[in-house]
């Protein structure tokens, strides 16, 4: 009489990871979580960015592991394309940012992106030597941004003496700056300071509103009636873009371009 022994089914190496480290896939929700598997059938497991949020995007650890960086549903930014940062839906002009005041809204970057232009638009000069610099901080995940710029890519002249890295003649328009910048996905904050500017600001084209990522710390008392602001300003800013100090919120922010490679 023949005996039936129990038939073990083949298990693949990935399949043998998930069993040995007994993690339900459903719940993978924390760094080093198998959440998937690549075609290959690679264990994919969670990663998290440095401030505490997914981030998106893919890459080998050097465990040799295949990590996945948050959601994969976003589209990837097109080369030679240009696109405005701040998910802007309308906009504004405002002669009033005011010499000296840096104005940073909240930019989310979904995947890795290099950028080789950016830039601003003035609709009236102002004074022969004002200028407007652009400026990108970093996040320091709590909705603030936080220390040294991650790029200062130098001026654009809103005056006669074409003061700035870009001479643009006093001529209102659109203009930009030449950058060679990757950023990595995460929260970033974009705007710029009108700078060198005596008595005649220039006026810039500015968002009008934007989409948040997640709601902002207003500071520390209570906001104002009726206050609406969707970022931060920095005072006294001349020169080169100095670490990040919080002055006030802010509701109104240049608007700023950028081109991928």
């Amino acid at each position: 009489m023949s005996r039936l022994g129990l038939i073990r089914p083949a298990v693949n190496a990935a399949m043998q990871v998930l069993l040995d480290g007994k993690i339900d896939k459903s719940i993978g929700t924390t760094k080093g979580d198998i959440i998937g598997f690549t075609a290959s059938g690679t264990p994919v497991r969670r990663a998290v960015g440095s401030n505490g949020a997914s981030v998106v995007g893919n890459s080998a650890n050097s465990d040799g592991l295949a990590y996945e960086y948050g959601p994969q549903w976003f589209p990837t930014y097109k080369s030679g394309y240009y696109y405005v940062c701040n998910s802007t839906t309308a906009t504004t002009t405002s002669g009033t940012l005011s010499n000296g005041i840096l104005r940073l809204s909240p930019w989310v970057v979904t995947k890795s992106l290099p950028i080789v232009r950016i830039g601003a638009e003035f609709t009236a000069a102002g004074d022969a030597a004002s200028v407007f610099r652009i400026a990108i901080y970093g996040d320091d995940g709590s909705g603030m941004p936080s220390g040294a710029a991650v790029l200062d890519p130098g001026t654009i002249s809103t005056g006669t003496g074409n003061a700035g890295t870009v001479a643009t003649g006093g001529t209102p328009g659109v203009y930009e700056i030449t950058v060679s910048q990757t950023l990595q996905p995460g929260l970033y904050w974009v705007g710029g300071v009108v700078q060198g500017v005596t008595s005649t600001q220039p006026t810039m084209r500015c968002i009008q509103s934007t989409t948040l990522p997640a709601p902002l710390p207003s500071g520390t008392s209570a906001p104002g009636a009726g206050q609406t602001y969707a970022g931060y300003q920095m005072n006294s800013v001349t020169g080169a873009l100095p670490t990040w100090s919080y002055s006030a919120n802010t509701g109104t922010h240049p608007r700023i371009h950028f081109k991928v490679a």
